[in-house]
Parts: structure tokens; C-alpha cells; sequence
């Protein structure tokens, strides 16, 4: 370029302004670009031009400078705030932080007549705003840098030139001055001539995806055409009209399970090799980064021989970096704190390292599956990558580590290892996929509206937007006259739609008018296929109304619905309550894990299965089954394939339905699994969704650990263990349900609806119900069901109209062989409530029946010390005063709940727990009221726990009585057994009546648990508010009565514990004298009367000085209460904390016999 020509060009630095509100200091959104003489600036409270904030802004000045002498010059920045300034690429100053109006400096030894390179970075934070650049070169005095020493330099076209020595139109004069001259126009201040902008672009290749099939075209110059593998074309666009050239979207490309495209480049039209280049598409990622990791890693585009290391890279672009910032020899741009989720740009070096290769990591990442446009780009000579998502830009500066200069191919959508094998792919869709030699500008950029000129008046149709000349009703870019007008009423179609004039039911940019030719089968105005999502319930793409009326047949019973979809409904055979608590994985390398059902209400064909995966990396090969039983007990190990679907798991955490074919699986009463096979690849799978809420039912959940892959046909073949979840860990049940085809409208499965076999005498219907017989006579003995029950043929324990006999389901329903229906017998036969008929449990060797009572041990222990009742009253533990080997102390009733202690506000709003193996104990401070000063009952809701576990429930005292327990003693404690884990109800726990101390004694009530398997989160909590009294103590083991040595102590800042204690007077229901003995059997013995016969003592002879509840004060209660002198006990009569004088006057006083 002649010298004449470059000292023409104008002075001065070209200003980028940017808005960066939402992440101050970010080169986020441009709203200006201009030429500023220098850089003295003082914008005080307000902003350098309307378009621009008057706070969260920031600028970047770039263009050269020239020294007039030589030597040493210092440069000073004063600014408020932040500041960055380069010199021929030495960072001079680096206080990129929020500051008052502050002066740094920095030197740099310059040539006089030299020309540098010069960059100034500045940000507004808040509050003032002020920006000056001064300098001091050699031998002369400090001063604003002039004008004159400035000379603009960008390269926006990218072709090595800056700028200012452009002349894009070819007319011989340089760009930048008609600009200033105003000879040529610029509309939009872009820095680029309006003639030169239209459909201007550096583009090297260019996929736009519209073709139907066949190669993956490249509407470049270029030509180069795609090969594609396992790609699918899809109706699904990121836009419908590209902005920036205004051309219509009609496909993009789905990456499906394993798809990509090369592009073989035998002349290296694509290489970058260390210089300027642009990458942009839009986007959508279906499977999002989990973590930063290498599987994470979703490449976009990589330049490179296939079967080569990353260190050979030219360039690769990934859209999920996963782990790939830590994975190089070096990282620029986000350094730390990564998602897996940032755009990550990668260059390989070839170094002897097989790591060799480094990265610069943007901010900027795609947390979600919708739609994004993205570029990443590279300035080479600036040493600068810009990264775009939407409308955020940023920019990363980087000390370039070297590249290599290749002949490779472009693959897209994928990864190759050193091997050549694919790998990393882009798990979703692509679609423009455009990369242009040099920094493309970003109102260049494909997502940048308005550089078209679709009306062809040689203005940028932004610029039509900018002066009013044209309109954009839609905001898609487009001019109103350049949009599609279909039904020829001289408005665009997309104006119609939005003004209301057209309705355009399916969204596709078209009115409906449009669209009805063939398309509107019931003359309703309303395309057929914008009705399909509720009137095709068949989904045949028939509008119902349409195929009833060509075959009024579809309809039997005339109620325009089609029969078919009325004898076609799903029934779900389903255990779960929709959220997994857990990941479990079997021993072995290999699982499976399946439920267990039975077939009921003729539900007997499965057309699909739904199924949650947790814990497993996504698309990893699974086996969904369908298993027979064929002896029917419930049990796979004998377990047949029917139907075996291979497939790939994921999403994580999410209940998927495979389809399958319809697969018969026996009839009512017929036992069937439906679950999954997996391999256990790696020590983290856990990839079986277990739910643990509520009462899960037992021998229902199964998993098979095995040593080598499982045969779907032989599930015990190298088998570790065929056990069920409660057997080997705990109870739950699987998120694993299967999908019938419900028999509720055709019960006799003769594909006619039960209502047209009655109407036209195929069936009968005997009673009238509306329902055919022969679906009334469960037992085959060809008697209505009903008629059986009524006459006591058969037993209905239920009462749901089905007898007993045909709900037994193979003996999963009668575990005892008596022909009652275990759900009938649980009232009164479970004891331990685990839902299994107590003589199972003792049959089955789950509970011991020491005393053969036929009552498990278990049930046989209410007083809780230990030992059995039986033997508690044999031994004179116990007193058993109506010979019923029952203690007397078990027969006084439960303690009232009178008073309440508590904190709560009844709703468990989270849980608390710690990972590990662990005791975990949390009590409520408390302190007695009037008239509860004696404790019976203990309520918790616990959080996160398995049902059936044990745990206890205590009181504690407090001995210095401050409300803190590291001094706390147990008083009493028992066991109990979870009933409602993880569901917002309580356990309610009576205990034995204790005596705390009187009204306003300090004492704590609460709960010790044993984490056995670390993963548990038990202690259930309300957050509504805080009241600071609850406590809790949690280390590998916890001494209740040490509580302050465990390994965390404290209370709570946030929570209260859903722990309640509930006092009473001390009076028990059925011991009204409160002599520890029934009342009835006081009334045997004449120490009470019972004068009317209703059990109830007419008079309960006891008063409080009637220490021994004899009826009388004498002189046994007078010793009694001397040898208690000066104690807190029993005999405080006046309840205020001591045996004293007091009480004895009370004493002597009620001498004799009580009234």
C-alpha cells in the first residue's frame, strides 16, 4: 500500500462503546463505534452518547501511535474506573477495578517516526466516569496524548490491512476518508461502507443445512460439500430467516445418537494457522455438560488429521468445554470455577508432550437445551478471541503458544481420538454453520440483522429500519416488503398474523387461509393439522370428526369418539411416587433391577415401559426388558424375556417411556417384571432411581449383581446375588412402571366398547351395572361376582365387590395360605406394622415368636426395657394383676396429650443429614408448664430416611438448667420404628410416663439416629422461621450423654427440629388413683367402687398426699415423704422443686382417709 495513502488516513482512535449492565466490566453488547481525536474525556454522572449507559459501560480504543522522539516514554492513565493499557503489546497499566478518579503510569522505550500499536481498555462501574490518556516522551514535558500522534487501525474485513488504508469499493480512495468526507455513506456507523456491506462477508464455507438428503452442501465460493454419517434433517430451525442476509431457514441438522459430517479440504481453504478467523452457527445442545469432565466435552467443529492428538490441532471449537480448560498446557480467559458448560476455544502447538495443546475459555456458556447463536473467533495479529452467545460478547486476550499449519479435513458435529476413533460429539442439533477467513465485525455476524437488502435500494435494510423508510412488524429483520405475502393482500403474511387479520394456528409464520387446500377435511376453516393435538386420538394425522364420518362405524355408540381410542387407554402399572431418592448398583460389574407385578383388570398387554436413570453417564447401552415368570411366585429367577429393547439411557434424573411392541404378559393374576440391564462401567454408576417414600411393599423391587454380562433369558447365570432392595439394602421400590392397554371400556378385550356389546345383545348385563357379565365372574363358577358375595358363596373382606379369592394374587396376597387377603389381615394381625400377617414374619423367620403366642417378640415388649412381657411377669419384674401375662404398667393407657412442646410450625420444609457413616442426635430445649410437667408421648417427622428403621426417641435433663445440653443426661429413651420417612406426617411414640420436675424445669426432648449408610438425610426441619432450641450432635459415634465431644455441636440458625414432646398431669385413663395398678382390677379388689357397672371408679380415693395411692394419707405416706426431704421427687406435693416444710403441712393436713 503506497505511504501516501496511509498518511491520509484519518487520526485519531477508533472508540468501541459497550454496554456491559448485568457483569460490569464485560465487553458484552456494542452500542457504538466512532473516532475519538485522544482520549480526555470527563462524563461526570452521565454517559458519552445517548445510546450508551451512564453506568456499566465499557471501551475499547485501538489504532497506532507514533513517538516524536526516541528514548524512554512514560504514559499516564487517570481514570474512573478501571483501566488497561497496551504498547506495541506490553501491558503498561492492569487496574481493571472500581476507583476513584486515580493516575497509574508505565514506560516503554519507542523510535521517534515509529509507528505502535496502541490499545486502551476502560470500564464504568458506577458513579462518576472520567477517562484520560497523557504521555511524556523523551526530553519532553507530560501532556494529553494529541491527536496527531494517533492514527486509527481496526481490520474489519479481515485482510491484513488496517482500516484506514481500506477502500473496499475500489474507487482509489481509502474508506475512511470518505467517511469523513461524507462521499461515501456508512448508515449504521459500523465502520463499513453501506455498498460494501450489502452481502458482504469473508465466508470460506458456508453449511446451511437446506437440502433434504445427500451430501451436506457448502453455499460458499468454496464448494465444500459435507459427507455426512447418522445426521437427520429437521423441520426444527433456529430462526426461519437468517438476519443477517435475510434468506429463508428451512432446515437444520439433528445430530441424533452419532452424527457428524467431513469436509475434506485438500486445499487448506479452512486452515487457520495462527491467523484471524471466524466460527459461527446456531446451536442447541440436548444433553448439557453435568460437570467438568472429560465425557462432558460437545465439540462443534474440529480442524485436524483424524487420527491424531489434539496437539495437532489447526483449531477446535467446543460448545461444552467439559474439562478441556485443564486439560492443555495452558488456558487463558476463565481460569477457574468451571461448568462444563463455556464455549472453549483449542490450538495445538506440536509439542513432545502428548498434551500439547492450549485453550482460551470463555465466560460465556449454554446452560440450556433451546436455541442459541454462537461465534468464536480469533483476531491473530491482537492476540484476541471474542466469544458470542445471542446478544453477549466477550473478549479473551491470549499470548499465542504457537499452532501448526496442516492438511486436514473439517469434521463437524465430533472429535477424533489419536486413534481416528469419533468421540466428544455434539449431543443435539446445528444449524448455519458459517466460517469466514478473518475477524468478522460483529454487525457482520449471521445472527446480526441488517445487512441485507432485500428491497434492493442499495441501503442495508438496518438502515431503512434506522430512518423510517421501512418498517419490521415482527422484528425478524426482514422489511414488511420483503416478507412472504400468500393470501395477496399487499401485507406481509408475518404482519397479518400479528395484526390479527390471519390466524396462524400451528405458528409457522403462515396464515391458516394459506394452508387449507387438502388440509381441511371438516370445512371448518381450521387446517386439519393444527386440530391433530386434539382431535386425532388415534394419531393417524385424521381429524376424528373426518374418520367418523367416512366410517360411522369408528363410532359405535355415537359419541364422536372414535371407539378405538376408548378401548385403547393406558394403564399404569406403577409402585413409585415420582421421586428417586437414591442411585443403587449391585455387585458386580454388570445389573439388572426390576419390579415385580401382577396383571389385573385384564391389563394384560404392555405396550411401553417408563423408567428413570440417575447417576450413569447419559447414552450408555441399556437393556429395557419385559420379563415372564413363569412358576408365578414372584420371584426372577426364573424369569423369561418377552420383549427386550436396546437402547441408550438418559437424560439423567428423568422418567422416560420406551415404546415397545404390544407384549401379552398372561392373565389376571399373572406374575411380571418390567426393568432394565446395564453394564457397571465405572465405580461412580449408581444408575438404578430408588424411591423410598411412604411404605414401600416388599418382594416387589428386585436387582441382580453378576461377574460378566447378564443373558436376558437366564438372569441367574453368573449371578453374585438375585435378592430383593429390602434384603439387600433397604425397602423401596423402583422408578420402573409398566404401560398397558387398560381394559375399562372393553373389559372382555373384544376391541368393541362394553356399552355397544350390551346395546347390541352380545353381552348380558344381569344387574344392570353397565357391564357385561362375563367380566363379573372372577371365579369362573359362572355366578355374577356379586351373587356370589350376597349369598356368602364368597367373602368380601374389602368390601370393594371382588371376593377374596380371585385377590389373592398367587399367594403375593395371602402369604399365610388361608385364603384371606393379606390387606385384610393387617389391621389386626401387624403387629410391627411392616406390612407382612405376623405369622409370616414368623414363619419366614423375620420376627422370633420366643413365647409362641403367635405374636412376634417384638410386639410383645410395651413396657420397651428389653425383655418379654411374658417373661417381665413370670420373673416379678412386672405386676400382672389380671393373669393376662400383660404388665399392669401396659395396661393404664396411653398419656394424654395435653401439653404440647414444640417449635414447629407442622410442615417439614428440608432435611438435614451428613454424608458418611455417621450418629446423628438433635433435640428442642424445653422447659415444663403447668400441668405437663410429666412427659408420655414424643412425636418426630422425619426427613430423609428408609421406612422401617429403627431409631430412639428420648428426654434429656439439663442439670445447670441453661437451655444448653452439654451437660444433658438421658432420662429415658425407647425405640421406634420409622413409619412416615420422608412424608409430612409424625411418628407419635408413647413412653413411659416421666416425671421432668415442676412447671418451668429445664429438660430436652429429641432423637437419636444411626446413619448406617451414610447417604441419609433424617432430620427433618421446619424453615419458616427460627426459635434457636434446637440442638444436634453429629460424629462417627455420638454418646447421648456426651453430647458436646461429638465431632459437630451446635443449634441450628435456621431451622427448628420437627421433634415434640407432650406433657400431662400425670393421671393415666384407665389409673385413675395412680397406683400403677388397672383401674379394674383396683375395682376387683374393692380398693375402688364401681357402683353403676361401667368399669369406671366412681370415686378414685386418691389425693395429692396419697403418696402411695393406697386411698389414704398415713403414716406410710408421712415416711415416704421424710426420707424424700430436700429432693426434687415425686413427693414435692406443692410441685415447686423441693420436699420442704411445705409439703408436710399439706400432708398432715389431708390426714385420713381421701374424699
Amino acid at each position: 500500500m503506497p505511504e501516501s495513502i496511509e498518511r491520509s488516513a484519518a487520526s485519531g482512535l477508533v472508540g468501541q462503546y459497550f454496554n456491559s449492565q448485568g457483569v460490569a466490566g464485560e465487553f458484552r453488547t456494542r452500542v457504538l463505534t466512532r473516532i475519538d481525536p485522544n482520549i480526555n474525556f470527563q462524563w461526570n454522572n452521565g454517559s458519552p452518547d445517548p445510546v450508551v449507559p451512564n453506568d456499566a459501560f465499557v471501551v475499547r480504543w485501538t489504532g497506532t501511535i507514533t513517538a516524536p522522539t526516541t528514548g524512554l516514554c512514560t504514559f499516564y492513565t487517570t481514570t474512573d474506573d478501571g483501566v488497561r493499557l497496551w504498547v506495541n503489546g506490553q501491558l503498561l497499566v492492569d487496574k481493571w477495578i472500581s476507583q476513584s478518579p486515580t493516575t497509574w503510569s508505565g514506560s516503554i522505550t519507542l523510535q521517534q517516526g515509529q509507528r505502535y500499536k496502541l490499545r486502551m481498555d476502560y470500564q464504568e462501574a458506577g458513579g462518576g466516569a472520567m477517562a484520560m490518556l497523557e504521555w511524556q516522551p523523551s526530553g519532553q514535558q507530560r501532556q494529553v496524548v494529541p491527536s496527531s500522534a494517533f492514527g486509527v487501525m481496526t481490520d474489519a474485513d479481515g485482510n491484513g490491512w488496517p482500516d484506514a488504508c481500506s477502500d473496499c469499493d475500489g474507487n482509489g480512495v481509502v474508506d475512511a476518508q470518505e467517511m469523513l468526507a461524507s462521499t461515501a455513506l456508512d448508515c449504521n456507523d459500523n465502520c463499513v461502507l453501506d455498498q460494501c456491506e450489502i452481502g458482504q462477508s469473508a465466508t470460506v464455507g458456508y453449511w446451511r443445512f437446506e437440502e433434504a438428503s445427500g451430501d451436506v452442501l457448502d453455499s460458499s465460493p468454496s464448494g465444500l460439500n459435507g459427507v455426512p454419517t447418522g445426521i437427520v434433517r429437521s423441520p426444527d430451525v433456529a430462526v426461519s430467516l437468517v438476519p443477517a442476509t435475510a434468506q429463508v431457514n428451512g432446515r437444520s441438522v439433528s445430530l441424533a445418537a452419532n452424527g457428524s459430517f467431513l469436509v475434506n479440504d485438500a486445499g487448506g481453504i479452512l486452515a487457520s494457522g495462527g491467523d484471524s478467523f471466524t466460527v459461527e452457527a446456531w446451536v442447541r445442545i440436548g444433553t448439557l455438560a453435568t460437570g467438568a469432565t472429560a465425557g462432558a466435552r460437545q465439540a462443534l467443529v474440529q480442524r485436524k488429521v483424524l487420527a491424531s492428538g489434539d496437539k495437532a490441532a489447526d483449531f477446535i471449537v467446543y460448545a461444552q468445554g467439559g474439562n478441556m480448560p485443564s486439560a492443555g498446557l495452558r488456558n487463558y480467559g476463565k481460569t477457574s470455577q468451571f461448568s462444563g458448560r463455556e464455549l472453549v476455544l483449542v490450538f495445538g502447538n506440536n509439542g513432545a508432550a502428548s498434551g500439547s495443546f492450549w485453550t482460551v475459555t470463555s465466560n460465556l456458556q449454554i446452560s440450556d437445551t433451546a436455541w442459541h447463536y454462537i461465534s468464536v473467533a480469533v483476531d491473530g495479529k491482537n492476540q484476541e478471541a471474542r466469544f458470542v452467545i445471542d446478544d453477549r460478547v466477550e473478549f479473551a486476550a491470549f499470548a499465542d503458544q504457537g499452532h501448526v499449519v496442516v492438511a486436514a479435513p473439517l469434521l463437524v458435529g465430533a472429535h477424533t481420538d489419536s486413534t481416528g476413533a469419533i468421540n466428544q460429539r455434539l449431543r443435539g442439533s446445528i444449524d448455519e454453520l458459517r466460517i469466514s477467513s478473518g475477524l468478522i465485525e460483529a454487525p457482520m455476524l449471521l445472527s446480526r440483522s441488517g445487512s441485507a437488502d432485500c428491497n434492493g435500494n442499495g441501503r442495508p435494510d438496518g438502515c431503512d429500519l434506522a430512518n423510517g423508510t421501512s418498517y419490521d412488524c415482527n422484528g425478524d429483520g426482514l422489511l414488511n416488503e420483503c416478507e412472504a405475502d400468500c393470501n395477496g393482500n399487499g401485507q406481509g403474511d408475518p404482519c397479518d398474523i400479528i395484526g390479527g387479520q390471519s390466524q396462524d394456528c400451528n405458528q409457522d409464520g403462515v396464515p391458516d387461509e394459506c394452508q387449507l387446500s387438502g388440509n381441511d377435511c371438516d370445512a371448518d376453516g381450521v387446517p386439519d393439522d393444527c386440530q391433530w393435538s386434539t382431535q386425532d386420538c388415534n394419531e393417524n394425522h385424521i381429524v376424528d370428526a373426518c374418520e367418523i364420518t367416512a366410517n360411522p362405524g369408528a363410532d359405535c355408540d355415537g359419541d364422536a369418539v372414535l371407539d378405538y381410542c376408548q378401548v385403547n387407554l393406558d394403564y399404569l402399572y406403577r409402585r413409585d411416587d415420582g421421586g428417586a431418592e437414591f442411585g443403587i448398583r449391585s455387585v458386580g460389574t454388570h445389573m439388572a433391577w426390576m419390579n415385580q407385578f401382577r396383571v389385573t383388570d385384564n391389563a394384560s398387554v404392555i405396550t411401553a415401559i417408563d423408567m428413570e436413570f440417575v447417576f450413569m453417564t447419559e447414552l450408555q447401552p441399556v437393556q429395557i426388558c419385559i420379563w415372564s415368570d413363569p412358576n408365578n411366585d414372584g420371584d426372577p429367577s426364573d424369569a423369561r424375556a418377552l420383549r427386550v429393547i436396546n437402547t441408550l439411557a438418559g437424560p439423567q434424573g428423568v422418567i422416560r417411556r420406551f415404546e415397545c411392541e404390544d407384549t401379552f404378559v398372561g392373565v389376571n393374576g399373572a406374575s411380571f417384571f418390567v426393568g432394565a440391564i446395564v453394564s457397571l462401567a465405572q465405580t461412580s454408576y449408581f444408575p438404578a432411581a430408588l424411591d423410598v417414600s411412604g411404605a414401600p411393599p416388599l418382594r416387589k423391587a428386585w436387582l441382580v449383581g453378576a461377574s460378566s454380562v447378564i443373558d436376558p433369558d437366564d438372569l441367574t447365570a453368573n449371578a453374585l446375588e438375585v435378592t430383593t432392595i429390602e434384603e439387600s439394602l433397604f425397602p423401596g421400590t423402583w422408578l420402573v412402571r409398566g404401560v398397558a392397554l387398560s381394559a375399562a371400556n372393553d373389559c372382555n378385550r373384544n376391541t368393541i366398547l362394553d356399552s355397544c356389546d350390551l346395546a347390541a345383545g352380545t353381552s348380558v348385563d344381569s344387574n344392570g351395572n353397565q357391564l357385561p357379565d362375563e367380566c363379573e365372574d372372577c371365579n369362573d363358577n359362572n355366578v355374577l361376582d356379586g351373587l356370589d358375595i350376597a349369598s356368602g358363596t364368597s367373602v368380601d373382606c374389602q368390601q370393594d365387590g371382588k371376593p377374596d379369592e380371585c385377590q389373592l394374587d398367587g399367594g403375593d396376597n395371602d402369604c399365610d395360605a388361608n385364603d384371606i387377603p393379606d390387606v385384610c389381615q393387617l389391621v389386626d394381625h401387624d403387629c410391627n406394622r411392616n406390612r407382612v400377617v405376623d405369622a409370616c414374619d414368623i414363619a419366614s423367620g423375620t420376627s422370633s415368636d420366643s413365647d409362641l403366642t403367635g405374636v412376634p417378640d417384638e410386639c410383645e415388649d410395651c413396657n420397651r426395657n428389653g425383655t418379654l412381657d411374658s417373661s417381665d411377669v413370670v420373673t416379678g419384674f412386672s405386676a400382672d394383676c389380671q393373669s393376662d401375662l400383660i404388665p399392669d404398667e401396659c395396661q393404664l393407657g396411653d398419656a394424654p396429650l395435653e401439653v404440647e412442646y414444640a417449635y414447629d410450625d407442622g410442615t417439614r420444609d428440608g432435611n438435614y443429614g451428613v454424608s458418611g457413616v455417621a450418629d446423628l442426635i438433635w433435640l428442642n430445649a424445653c422447659s415444663t408448664a403447668s400441668g405437663g410437667e410429666t412427659i408420655g408421648a414424643i412425636r418426630v417427622m422425619l426427613g430423609n430416611a428408609f421406612s422401617g428403621v429403627t431409631y430412639r426417641v428420648g428426654l434429656w435433663s439439663d442439670p445447670n438448667g441453661d437451655g444448653i445440653p452439654d451437660d444433658a443426661q438421658v432420662i429415658v429413651s425407647v425405640p421406634a420404628a420409622t413409619e412416615f420417612a420422608n412424608q409430612n406426617a409424625f411418628d407419635t411414640i408413647q413412653i413411659p410416663p416421666t416425671y421432668v420436675g415442676p412447671a418451668g424445669t429445664s429438660f430436652f426432648v429429641g432423637v437419636i439416629y444411626r446413619d448406617e449408610f451414610g447417604n441419609q438425610a433424617p432430620v427433618g426441619v421446619d424453615l419458616s422461621g427460627t426459635d434457636l432450641k434446637t440442638w444436634i450432635a453429629i460424629g462417627t459415634t455420638v454418646d447421648p450423654n456426651n453430647l458436646s465431644a461429638a465431632t459437630l455441636y451446635g443449634y441450628l440458625t435456621q431451622a427448628d427440629g420437627l421433634v415434640r414432646a407432650y406433657g400431662f398431669s400425670g393421671s393415666l385413663p384407665y389409673d385413675c388413683n395412680q397406683n400403677q395398678k388397672p383401674d379394674g382390677c383396683d375395682i376387683a379388689d374393692g380398693t375402688l367402687t364401681d357402683i353403676d357397672g361401667d368399669g369406671v371408679p366412681e370415686n378414685c380415693g386418691t389425693c395429692a398426699s396419697d403418696l402411695n395411692h393406697d386411698g389414704s394419707v398415713t403414716g406410710a405416706d408421712l415416711g415416704r415423704l421424710l426420707g424424700d426431704w430436700g429432693t426434687n421427687s415425686a413427693s414435692d406435693i406443692n410441685r415447686d422443686g423441693v420436699v420442704n416444710g411445705a409439703d408436710l403441712g399439706i400432708l398432715l393436713g389431708d390426714w385420713g382417709a381421701c374424699n
